[in-house]
């Protein structure tokens, strides 16, 4: 399931490059999209973190720690306008 559910977000962000990609997408649509990314971002880490009786699977061997820690989300506006964080 929690392959699946990756398989999904992974999906969505490449619809959103796609269409971010477009000329006809203003910088409030790209900014849209921005806000949009960082929540699949967001959705991936907890995937990431997902447990099976109480040890994370994607944890490599230290299934008894979170593998991955959540990071703030990133400034919209700053991506719209093609800056990097």
């Amino acid at each position: 399931a929690s392959l699946d559910g990756l398989g999904r977000v992974l999906s969505r962000a490449q619809e959103l490059a796609v269409q971010a990609d477009s000329t006809t997408v203003d910088a409030s649509g790209r900014a849209a999209i921005a806000v949009e990314v960082d929540s699949l971002l967001q959705e991936v880490v907890t995937i990431g973190n997902t447990s099976y009786g109480g040890r994370h699977i994607f944890g490599g061997y230290q299934t008894g720690a979170q593998p991955f820690t959540p990071d703030a989300p990133a400034n919209a506006s700053a991506v719209a306008c093609g800056s990097f964080r």
